[in-house]
């Protein structure tokens, strides 16, 4: 089956890149990294819980003209080097907020016992290819990024179905462009006027969660957290640790025995 989805998620990724080159050729050029292509893990569907995290966006200097099997070969090994390397191996270790929370949330997972695979996307596939610096995109280069027919984050999570989605912070014109049509109830919890300011749901803690059903019965846990150097940034007395432990607190609780719909 994975081998099957693989395939099919290829030929999406082809699909969004042709619409991409037509509707804003100039986000293809070396000022722009590559595609964050996800690879489905070898064991995603046999798992119990799929947990796919969701960044905002990319960061550092990258190969803009990346083939898409190269940079799902990046995104896979990357990843399994943040889950399965000791700290020890600096070069390969990132230590930043974004991999701490991830090492986290696979703790979590370990220390319950069940079966579970993790994989990771970003929200803004493309950024700036910069070494140092803000890598973001601005407003005009988002929307023509999110412009293309085909809605990949929503592609994503049909073809993946995973049982947890982890948003590591969130733009408007992103989650707006990708669920409002395919995820219309999770954009409309997200954003009930569906306004740009309404931080009506998640103002107060930071944080929200929506269980999404899907047409064979199954439920798909949106989890829409602030990205986890939040807490730093706002120069807080502990760093964000106290909101780390909150969002923690909140992924533990829907990541339970009772929390997944695989039969």
């Amino acid at each position: 089956m994975v081998e099957e989805k693989r395939k099919e998620l290829f030929e999406v990724y082809q699909k969004w890149e042709t619409e991409l080159k037509e509707k804003c050729p100039e986000l293809i050029n070396k000022q722009y990294s590559h595609p964050y292509y996800l690879h489905i893990p070898d064991k995603w569907y046999e798992s119990q819980y799929r947990i796919l995290i969701v960044g905002e966006e990319g960061h550092g200097e990258k190969n803009f003209d990346l083939p898409i099997e190269e940079a799902q070969e990046f995104n896979r090994d990357y990843l399994l080097r943040q889950l399965g390397k000791s700290k020890s191996d600096q070069y390969k270790w990132n230590g930043s907020s974004f991999w701490r929370r991830i090492r986290s949330i696979a703790q979590l997972m370990k220390d319950n016992g069940s079966s579970y695979s993790i994989t990771w996307t970003n929200l803004d596939m493309i950024h700036h290819s910069i070494k140092k610096g803000n890598c973001k995109l601005k407003q005009k280069e988002r929307e023509s990024l999110h412009s293309t027919p085909t809605k990949i984050l929503s592609e994503e999570i049909r073809i993946l179905q995973p049982t947890h989605v982890i948003y590591f912070g969130w733009y408007f014109v992103s989650v707006r462009a990708e669920l409002h049509d395919d995820h219309y109830d999770v954009f409309k919890h997200l954003y009930p006027s569906e306004k740009r300011g309404d931080n009506s749901q998640w103002g107060k803690d930071k944080m929200t969660k929506y269980p999404e059903y899907q047409k064979n019965g199954n439920r798909i846990w949106h989890i829409f957290t602030y990205h986890p150097s939040w807490g730093y940034r706002q120069k807080r007395n502990d760093n964000g640790k106290s909101y780390e432990d909150k969002v923690l607190d909140q992924i533990s609780e829907l990541l339970t025995q009772g929390s997944s719909d695989v039969k």
